[in-house]
C-alpha cells in the first residue's frame, strides 16, 4: 500500500495505496504500459466493496465498469474474500476470424491483443503492446463452441467456452479464472 510497482504474477506490475476514508487505488502496468486502474471503496459497515475500474485501450481511452462485492470471509477491512455481486458498465471488443479451414484468429481490439490458433488445443503465442511475454491460447472446436484456454508461461490462467446463438447475432462466453475466481457469462452482440 505504500504506491511502489510490485510484480503482479502476470508479467505486469501493480502499485497500491490506501488513500483514506476506507478507500483504496491501483494501477497495473504492462510493458511500461498502464493497462488499468482501480479505485475500491469499502462501506461504512465494511459488507461491501464497490471497485469502480478503468481498463486501458491501445488507443488510450478506457472501457470503464463497476463491481459490486458482498464479504465471504475475513475482518472489517479490505483484505477477506470477496464475492461478486453486481457488475455494470462498458464492456470490450473482441473479434473472431477464421483462418484457413482449422485456425483461428481472436483479438481484443481494445488489448490490441492477438492470439492466433489452430483448432488443435495445442499452445500459440498471444501477441501485444499491453500484453507481458509468456501468454498463449489453445483452441478446440468443440460442436457450436469453442473451448479456450489462456495460459501464463505454461501454467493454465483462464479457460472459457464461446457459443453461437442458433440465429447467429449473439456470442455467448462462460468461463472462469483457475485461481477459484467468480464463474461468468457474457454476451456480445454482433457488430
Amino acid at each position: 500500500m505504500d504506491g511502489n510497482e510490485y510484480p503482479d504474477g502476470m508479467g505486469g506490475t501493480v502499485a497500491w495505496k490506501d488513500v483514506g476514508n476506507n478507500t483504496w487505488e491501483s494501477v497495473s502496468n504492462a510493458n511500461g504500459k498502464v493497462t488499468g486502474r482501480d479505485t475500491l471503496k469499502l462501506s461504512a459497515d465494511g459488507k461491501t466493496l464497490t471497485d469502480s475500474s478503468k481498463a486501458m485501450k491501445i488507443d488510450g481511452g478506457s472501457n470503464d465498469s463497476t463491481t459490486m462485492y458482498a464479504r465471504a470471509s475475513g475482518g472489517t477491512g479490505l483484505a477477506g474474500k470477496w464475492q461478486t455481486k453486481k457488475v455494470s458498465g462498458g464492456a470490450g471488443m473482441i473479434e473472431m476470424i477464421a483462418s484457413g479451414s482449422d485456425g483461428l484468429i481472436f483479438k481484443d481490439l481494445d488489448q490490441g491483443m492477438t492470439c492466433e490458433s489452430k483448432l488443435d488445443g495445442k499452445d500459440y503465442p498471444c501477441t501485444g503492446p499491453m500484453l507481458p511475454p509468456g501468454f498463449t491460447s489453445a483452441v478446440k472446436n468443440a460442436g457450436r463452441s469453442l473451448d479456450l484456454t489462456v495460459k501464463k508461461d505454461g501454467k493454465t490462467f483462464f479457460t472459457a467456452s464461446y457459443t453461437v446463438s442458433a440465429d447467429g447475432k449473439t456470442l455467448t462466453e462462460t468461463g472462469a479464472p483457475v485461481t477459484g475466481g467468480d464463474k461468468f457469462k457474457i454476451v456480445f452482440d454482433r457488430m
